[in-house]
């Protein structure tokens, strides 16, 4: 008995240890609705929620249990109208980023106990709090173990606030019964889903990620094409770029030094690939030796930015001298949308491969312009 019982304390510590360790899956979450076409679904379902939650201070006003002096009013009515906005939020400006989702959260959290503390009866409040488990069940789809705890260690103060004044208003018993309720609502489904959205998420991303180099593999790379849609163009001039490129004579490295020493390269070479390139840009490791990275910039930015990637893979990795031949590609990014973009990073990466090759075949070490993907007109840039 005792072993079980160990063995699954054990496992329990090993769960939650990899659930707080494991990243924020915004983004993973964002790219897959994306991918799904579920973004719009779910920003009206987010939108909806938050209104009918911005209701319900509105609608206490007119309980004797509710808002009873001019303070509370005030209270209630900041809770109602800010949740309100929030929602609005979210059906009026572009999918938000990671800070803007945690700043959602953090909003909810205060509005939602605004409209809970407005309430004249401790105890209405106190039953109100179970509308914590709403954000509690999106911090569990959205985002990572520590979003969640913050919120949920949020939810017991105020539980544990509401309780201890129902308890002073002469009712014990029912502070004690229904703190219980709001706790376990507010933290055994929530935390129990993170935990397993968490393991499964993990496991996606490992089967998109390079082992190696901890950079997307192919599937990766073409499950995160479609964000490449989403980012507005800055300018008439904004345009969808592929960049290819090959370390040159990498066997010479291997049969010289071993392939581990190899696999160094590769993991250094995906550092400073991933150093050089904004946060925007999709670096990937397609195989081998070779590397892409799809982004969206300015037309002027494009052939800098070659440039800097080129530079830095050229710097001593492994008191080796590594070259890589870089070849580009673009297209006008207003012409793409996210239904098309697998379509059009496609094309853009066979034409760049293409212009790699191109400057393998002139010396390597250097970057070659596809300026067209019907043409095999190009220019190059030596280093």
């Amino acid at each position: 008995m005792r072993t079980a019982v160990g063995e699954m304390c054990r496992t329990v510590v090993h769960l939650a240890a990899a659930a707080w360790r494991s990243p924020d899956r915004f983004q993973w979450f964002s790219d897959y609705l994306e991918l799904h076409g579920l973004r719009g679904f779910v920003r009206l379902a987010v939108a909806f929620t938050t209104v009918l939650i911005s209701s319900i201070p509105f609608i206490n006003m007119a309980s004797p249990d509710g808002a009873s002096d001019p303070v509370r009013y005030a209270t209630a009515t900041v809770a109602g109208v800010g949740g309100t906005a929030l929602a609005l939020l979210w059906v009026t400006t572009s999918w938000p980023d990671r800070r803007r989702s945690i700043a959602f959260v953090a909003a909810a959290d205060v509005l939602i106990a605004l409209g809970i503390v407005s309430d004249s009866a401790p105890l209405a409040g106190l039953a109100g709090a179970t509308v914590f488990a709403v954000i509690g069940g999106y911090c569990a789809f959205f985002h990572g173990t520590r979003v969640l705890v913050a919120h949920v260690a949020a939810v017991v103060l105020v539980t544990l606030a509401l309780a201890v004044m129902t308890a002073l208003a002469g009712d014990p018993a029912m502070a004690v019964s229904k703190g219980i309720v709001v706790l376990l609502a507010n933290m055994v489904i929530p935390v129990t889903s993170q935990i397993l959205l968490g393991m499964l998420s993990s496991d996606s991303v490992e089967s998109r990620r390079d082992p190696l180099t901890q950079l997307p593999n192919r599937r990766g790379l073409e499950q995160a094409v479609a964000s490449v849609g989403r980012y507005r163009p800055r300018g008439s001039d904004d345009v969808v770029v592929a960049i290819v490129l090959d370390l040159d004579a990498f066997k010479r490295v291997n049969d010289a030094r071993g392939h581990e020493c190899g696999d160094l390269v590769l993991a250094e070479t995906a550092r400073r690939l991933a150093a050089a390139i904004a946060d925007t840009d999709i670096p990937c490791r397609m195989g081998g030796e070779e590397f892409v990275v799809v982004g969206r910039r300015p037309l002027r930015e494009v052939a800098v930015l070659a440039e800097r990637i080129r530079t830095a893979v050229l710097a001593p990795n492994q008191g080796l001298r590594v070259t890589a031949s870089v070849g580009v590609a673009w297209a006008d990014a207003e012409s793409m949308s996210a239904d098309s973009a697998e379509t059009v990073v496609e094309n853009l990466i066979r034409s760049a491969d293409r212009a790699m090759y191109d400057a393998k075949r002139s010396g390597g070490n250097r970057v070659r312009l596809h300026t067209d993907a019907d043409t095999d007109d190009a220019g190059s840039c030596a280093g």
